[in-house]
């Protein structure tokens, strides 16, 4: 089950191609981010927005709102990694392979252990792989 208010209710909304009220629920993802300052979850709503925005039709600020959740979450490669996914399923090959490059490099260079919170290094530098190894021509 979602974590924060208005995240299952958004999901489903997605689900179900209603933006005006994913948007809403979004809205309250946000508040609740803000409250608790989270920078993750605020990254993360931003790629939601992006999502919404991407859905429907927009791709260049869905794209933009991505490069932002990397701002957003300074050095989070969560941030990195969904990024990366969401360019390879647009089908910008080169530019989610240098993500990922940048992913597994750093992954390489600053090695953490798993936490509550977060995945390890070794797991995004798994991730970015399974991503790189899905574009390559079968």
């Amino acid at each position: 089950m979602a974590g924060y208010p208005g995240e299952l209710d958004f999901v489903l909304a997605m689900g179900d191609e209603r933006y005006k009220d994913a948007k809403k629920h979004l809205l309250s993802m946000i508040s609740h981010a803000r409250e608790i300052d989270s920078a993750p979850t605020l990254a993360g709503c931003a790629q939601r927005l992006g999502e919404i925005l991407f859905a429907q039709g927009d791709e260049e600020s869905a794209i933009a709102l991505h490069e932002f959740s990397e701002f957003i979450d300074k050095g989070s490669l969560l941030a990195k990694l969904d990024h990366a996914k969401f360019l390879a399923r647009l089908g910008k090959q080169k530019a989610a392979k240098e993500k990922c490059e940048q992913i597994i490099s750093i992954a390489n260079d600053s090695p953490f252990a798993e936490t509550d919170t977060d995945f390890s290094s070794e797991q995004y530098g798994e991730a970015a792989r399974r991503i790189l190894d899905g574009m390559k021509p079968r």
